[in-house]
């Protein structure tokens, strides 16, 4: 499998590298939108990538050719993730609207409903079965994905939550706010363990790191 690194700045064009060589593998114009997130699949052959356009389109990495195209928000997508398995798509929207994809598909398998404002982050467990929400409602929540019903929202944040993050044994969540705190939660408990603070701006992006007991953030 060849590896890819993906580079874009609110701007119409995406570039390729691959990942073991220093030169661009290819520019690809995607139009009038600027690019908001691009997700690469498991197994390499594609990567999908959300835009202020409803529309999500699915790229082959190797040809720069656009494979298909998943129509079914109303408004701008904003983040994009595969599932472990590389079976399902999660797509988070202006919309306030979760959509579930197949992968290969590209079928519309489930909307999900219950933010109150735009969804900022989509993530899925490492085991699949949940996935996490961030929103501009000041929520987390989280959804089971064999029902694909709400099982938990996570309360505390103050603004918008722009970022959510499973550690990497699916015990915790971390998120990061435009309330310039980052707080890590408990998923069986449901209960916040941290509130970190520090930050004198928004926190737009967080991660877990491999031993679960650290993690970055960035603003």
């Amino acid at each position: 499998m060849r590896t890819y690194f993906f580079g874009c700045l609110a701007t119409l064009l995406l570039t390729v590298l691959p990942i073991e060589h220093e030169h661009e593998l290819r520019t690809i114009d995607l139009g009038d939108q600027p690019i908001l997130c691009v997700a690469y699949s498991r197994d390499g052959n594609a990567f999908a990538i959300a835009s202020y356009h409803p529309d999500i389109r699915i790229v082959d990495p190797a040809a720069g050719n656009v494979l298909r195209t998943l129509k079914g928000h109303s408004d701008s997508v904003l983040w994009i993730s595969f599932s472990q398995d590389g079976i399902l798509i999660a797509s988070a929207s202006s919309d306030r609207m979760v959509k579930i994809w197949d992968a290969v598909s590209g079928k519309l398998l489930q909307t999900l409903q219950g933010h109150q404002q735009p969804v900022n982050c989509v993530v899925f467990s490492p085991d699949d079965a949940m996935l996490a929400t961030a929103s501009d409602d000041d929520s987390v929540k989280l959804w089971n994905t064999n029902t694909w019903k709400e099982i938990a929202t996570f309360k505390g944040h103050t603004d918008s939550v722009n970022s959510v993050a499973f550690a990497p044994d699916g015990t915790q969540i971390v998120s990061g706010s435009s309330d310039d705190t980052v707080r890590i939660w408990n998923v069986q408990t449901r209960k916040m363990l941290h509130r970190l603070k520090g930050h004198k701006d928004t926190v737009n992006s967080v991660a877990f790191g491999c031993d679960r007991l650290s993690f970055t953030n960035l603003v």
